[in-house]
């Protein structure tokens, strides 16, 4: 794409982080989103944690990339990393629900009540 002279944008890293199957292209995808700036867009973030989720990479891992947008992060973005803990770490999903209470501005939406439902479920069963 690069020798075509097509650059990347925010649009487009968030496009093809949504079409990554394999971990190890995710991790070149990640590389691309720092060499040009884009690792603290939240938007291509939160595209990152969801593939990197989805892939079943470590959730602290997706944990560090969230805390790289610190500042900006918004009510999808919190969604984002408390549904990666729910599905395997669902106490500290909810620690960071009450983190998302306190530090986000963003009022919660009913995606964000089903990721913390979800996650009481699955302590529930425990």
């Amino acid at each position: 794409m690069r020798s075509l002279g097509v650059g990347f944008d925010r649009s487009m890293l968030v496009s093809v982080a949504n079409c990554l199957c394999l971990l190890e292209h995710f991790y070149l995808l990640h590389c691309l989103t720092s060499k040009f700036g884009l690792v603290i867009d939240v938007e291509v973030v939160t595209a990152l944690v969801k593939v990197y989720s989805d892939l079943r990479g470590d959730v602290h891992e997706c944990y560090k990339l969230f805390l790289k947008t610190s500042g900006s992060q918004d009510v999808v973005s919190w969604t984002r990393i408390i549904t990666t803990f729910a599905e395997r770490e669902p106490e500290e999903a909810l620690v960071l629900f009450s983190k998302f209470s306190q530090e986000c501005l963003d009022d919660p939406d009913r995606y964000i009540f089903s990721s913390v439902i979800k996650t009481c479920a699955g302590l529930a069963t425990k």
